[in-house]
């Protein structure tokens, strides 16, 4: 981690979760992640995977 903390700093100003969930999170920030499938079918371990 950087001496900083960045990017962590900024994100934990206005990336937190709500109220309720903090038993579980505490103050880490919430980050999301929106995957979309191209092609239907099984992953197997060693499979070449690519990102785009």
């Amino acid at each position: 981690m950087r001496p900083d903390q960045e990017p962590l700093q900024t994100m934990k100003t206005f990336r937190l979760c709500k109220e309720e969930d903090r038993k579980v999170y505490g103050t880490s920030p919430i980050l999301g992640v929106n995957l979309g499938i191209f092609k239907t079918g099984t992953v197997s371990v060693g499979d070449v995977v690519y990102a785009c």
